[in-house]
């Protein structure tokens, strides 16, 4: 018997693993999945998904999405399933780890955001540069015969 947590749809749950193989687990929870629909359980760091494919009163079974890693969800020091009391109703469950990628994606996205801005201004810059290099030489002839004209006078 292995404790973990279930997600079906927004609501979390307490779930007790009681049998494993390599594409599926026999649950057993207060509440009952329905047939066909998807679940998430977590058990530590590993997260599952599976589909209900049978389901009574207290237990169900489900087809797993992968193989089932059995030895390292029996034997992971770090599995400790979290209390249900830690999770409110429709709140969604995340984990250091989760949030460690997340933030790696979100701040190598910055990162890339402010390249991608850094140089946009600089071939814009560089354009502005030259257009208004072309257009001082295109203007200096006639604002030199002015010049001289005026001069003359």
């Amino acid at each position: 018997m292995i404790q973990a947590r279930m997600r079906d749809g927004a609501l979390w749950s307490d779930a007790l693993i009681l049998n494993m193989s390599s594409r599926g687990l026999l649950v057993r929870s207060d509440q009952s999945p329905n047939r066909g629909s998807y679940l998430e359980i977590r058990r530590g760091t590993y997260v599952i998904v599976a589909r209900v494919v049978w389901s009574t009163a207290g237990r169900f079974g489900v087809q797993t999405q992968d193989m089932v890693p059995a030895e390292r969800l029996i034997n992971d020091p770090d599995a400790a399933a979290a209390p249900a009391s830690s999770i409110k109703a429709g709140q969604q469950e995340r984990r250091a780890a989760s949030r460690s990628i997340e933030t790696r994606h979100d701040a190598s996205r910055q990162k890339a955001r402010a390249f991608e801005f850094a140089a946009i201004s600089l071939v814009c810059a560089l354009v502005a540069i030259l257009i208004g290099s072309a257009m001082a030489k295109v203007v200096a002839k006639p604002l030199q015969a002015a010049q001289t004209a005026f001069a003359a006078r």
